[in-house]
């Protein structure tokens, strides 16, 4: 048997611009006429691949294995991964937990519950036809491209995006999985101005490491951290959030789970409230916050993660207090 890295498939395109793993594995099936199960089973044998989310669970060797296969470096295929984002937007890319920010697929066996891939319909027409690491995102809701909502499921059946289990007859084409309907030609509603451009800046920040704020620049680490807080004061299950400060907001209905779950409808006006918020910072974010009445205390409530420096510092709020030397306040402040 010829050496691995010898074993190179016949048609090898190379992974796209903010591609994610499991659309490049398809476009490599599709291209070398097979279908993305067979495709994996050559390349990892019997290593389970679609039964788990392969853009953030995929091992290291697995990566070096499929280098040999393709004749693109270790590196690069790790930057179609959703660990490349680790250091960025948030510490560390859990395997199967929730991480923050990114959208869950809710897998079970080879099926995807939940709505968790986002896609735009236009973007589906064109070839090379992909979808993008930002598209696993919560914070993104709309195609900066062509200044459209995102999609995530199909609107004629509202199954979930799952390529991977298209006929490769199909695999041309851009279909849902379920009804066989064509993705590209679904209808497209024009997104938010405000929200494009927040949106924008968050992923140029997002690649640039750093992310301007009121004239000074912040880590993209801690500035994903602070929007974290200020996403969980948007809708309050008690009292008013900061969606309750705007009258020309829709107000849908909000699942008491994570953003993170909520549909793309929901994460819309999320977004808008937190552009919004953003402007003029940090005196509108104050007027807001006094409008609804909302402690500056309950953005330091969850303590699962560490307060963001500079919304502590911008809205005057004491950091929390250690209770005991085994506190999370203890380990990121120290003692008072």
């Amino acid at each position: 048997m010829a050496p691995r890295q010898h074993l190179l498939w016949r048609v090898c395109p190379g992974p796209q611009e903010d591609e994610l793993l499991s659309s490049w594995l398809h476009r490599l099936a599709t291209a070398n006429g097979l279908a993305d199960h067979t495709f994996c089973r050559y390349v990892w044998d019997m290593t389970p691949v679609w039964n788990r989310d392969i853009d953030r669970s995929v091992r290291p060797g697995l990566l070096i294995e499929l280098s040999d296969w393709t004749a693109v470096s270790p590196e690069r295929i790790k930057e179609t991964t959703l660990w490349s984002l680790e250091g960025k937007l948030t510490t560390h890319i859990r395997d199967c937990a929730i991480s923050p920010w990114v959208l869950p697929l809710g897998i079970y066996h080879r099926v995807r519950r939940r709505a968790g891939q986002q896609f735009c319909p236009i973007c589906m027409g064109i070839e090379p036809c992909y979808l993008r690491k930002t598209w696993r995102l919560a914070w993104a809701v709309a195609c900066t491209k062509h200044q459209t909502w995102l999609l995530d499921q199909c609107l004629r059946c509202g199954c979930p995006l799952m390529f991977h289990r298209t006929s490769i007859r199909q695999a041309a084409r851009a279909l849902c999985a379920c009804c066989r309907g064509n993705l590209a030609s679904l209808e497209t509603k024009p997104a938010d101005a405000e929200v494009l451009a927040f949106q924008r800046q968050i992923e140029d920040g997002l690649l640039a490491g750093d992310v301007p704020v009121a004239g000074r620049v912040v880590p993209s680490l801690d500035f994903f951290r602070g929007l974290r807080q200020f996403a969980r004061c948007v809708y309050q299950t008690r009292g008013r959030g900061l969606v309750d400060a705007f009258d020309d907001i829709a107000k849908p209905s909000i699942p008491k789970v994570r953003f993170e779950h909520w549909g793309a409808a929901q994460r819309q006006v999320l977004m808008l409230v937190l552009a919004r918020c953003m402007q003029s910072w940090p005196h509108k974010m104050r007027d807001l916050m006094a409008s609804v009445r909302l402690n500056p205390s309950q953005l330091t409530t969850d303590l699962r993660e560490r307060p963001a420096d500079w919304v502590l510092d911008d809205l005057g709020i004491r950091r929390p207090l250690p209770r005991s030397r085994n506190s999370l306040a203890f380990r990121w402040y120290g003692a008072n």
